[in-house]
């Protein structure tokens, strides 16, 4: 089974409420059905904790979370996912979809949607559109990879190899090179993406080699998206 990935890195002040706001609008737009969540928090002594439980039960559960002062904490992470019945948690390759959101620095957050269908340009822009209610949107970057690959570990820019696997073969030089742009977009070490993605979405700042593209699809006045 394949996977794609959809990227948005975000600036604003990661909360649940907030996040509660994106996953449903994703939701909405792209026929995300996920039953399971954690939520990672980080508290004044940079000690971590988290919480989980099912998806039908996030709403009054995320309410009590951020309402609660007992323990003064910042939110890291949040992972919202399908999990079959029987399955493990860590058994990502069963898992189709995904929503995940994590904390970077200097007040900036990446979106995760993982799907097991490629979405339309149309609803791209939608989502994008959308997202853009709540915070405010520099990039949108976007691969695919298979499930067996170890999909929600890649996407954070951190290849994982089963015990057996012939490093030198596993990846293809293009995977390769995109979880190495990855790594470096997930540490914030650079703002040009260069032509290593299939489709992304840009707005100032950030640099592209344009014509390694076939489509381009204004936004808005300083918004494209781009595919190959």
């Amino acid at each position: 089974m394949k996977k794609t990935v959809y990227i948005f890195n975000c600036y604003g002040t990661l909360n649940l409420p907030l996040c509660l706001n994106l996953y449903n609008e994703a939701v909405k737009i792209s026929d995300l059905v996920c039953n399971k969540y954690c939520c990672v928090f980080t508290d004044r002594n940079d000690k971590l904790w988290s919480r989980s439980g099912t998806v039908k039960n996030i709403e009054c559960n995320f309410s009590k979370y951020f309402t609660d002062n007992s323990r003064p904490s910042r939110l890291t992470s949040l992972e919202i996912f399908d999990q079959p019945k029987g399955t493990q948690k860590w058994e990502l390759e069963k898992h189709s979809c995904g929503f995940y959101i994590c904390e970077l620095k200097n007040g900036f957050f990446n979106i995760y949607i993982v799907l097991s269908v490629d979405l339309t340009d149309d609803k791209l822009v939608e989502i994008w559109k959308a997202f853009e209610n709540y915070c405010m949107l520099k990039y949108m970057v976007s691969f695919s990879l298979d499930a067996q690959k170890n999909v929600e570990i890649y996407m954070y820019g951190q290849p994982i190899y089963p015990i057996d696997a012939d490093i030198k073969t596993y990846y293809s030089q293009t995977e390769k090179e995109t979880v190495s742009k990855l790594y470096d977009l997930h540490l914030q070490k650079t703002n040009d993406l260069e032509d290593i993605f299939p489709i992304c979405i840009i707005t100032k700042g950030i640099t592209v080699n344009e014509q390694a593209y076939s489509s381009e699809k204004a936004i808005s006045s300083d918004t494209l998206l781009l595919s190959k």
